[in-house]
């Protein structure tokens, strides 16, 4: 099996930034190209435990198998004033910065515990520590996720499976 084979491009601007997976330390994948099964509305949703699990499977049964995982995307909830902001574009955002993040690094953990060990890496921002205006879900997100990344921690380091976090600062860009 070729995974070269298998190219697509997310399609949902809400989320940006890439989730990596690196097989047996030779090869990188990114999840969003190589594995599409959750990407687009048209096909399935991005927070889905099933689709999750067919995107471990799939790596598994093409004979590979996942020693780290970098998570390295975000729904970054731009705009969203506390009054205004719906309680499903605010879920989006945890969907996405947690429950998404949690589902891969479970499904990752596995392997990696049945391999002897890994590394899951969340990169995540000093927004975990520092809130932003307007940006409520993405605030309690990154909190939420750098949290979820210290329980880890302990729960999977018996399996010498590492897991950090890096916290970048602000970037200044055009937006």
């Amino acid at each position: 099996n070729n995974p070269d084979d298998k190219i697509w491009w997310l399609n949902n601007p809400e989320v940006k930034g890439e989730w990596v997976f690196s097989f047996d330390k030779k090869t990188e994948f990114n999840m969003f190209r190589d594995y599409p099964h959750a990407l687009t509305s048209e096909q399935k949703k991005i927070f889905d435990e099933e689709n999750t699990k067919e995107i471990f499977k799939d790596i598994k049964n093409s004979g590979y198998s996942v020693d780290t995982l970098v998570l390295n995307a975000a729904n970054l909830g731009i705009r969203q004033q506390f009054f205004d902001v719906s309680i499903d574009d605010f879920m989006n955002v945890i969907n996405t910065n947690i429950g998404w993040n949690f589902m891969l690094s479970r499904e990752a953990a596995i392997q990696m515990k049945e391999n002897g060990g890994g590394s899951i890496v969340f990169v995540n921002s000093n927004t975990a520590y520092r809130a932003i205006p307007d940006r409520i879900a993405y605030s309690a997100s990154k909190s939420g996720a750098l949290g979820m990344m210290r329980a880890l921690a302990l729960d999977l380091g018996k399996y010498n499976i590492r897991v950090n976090a890096v916290l970048p600062g602000m970037i200044k860009t055009d937006r």
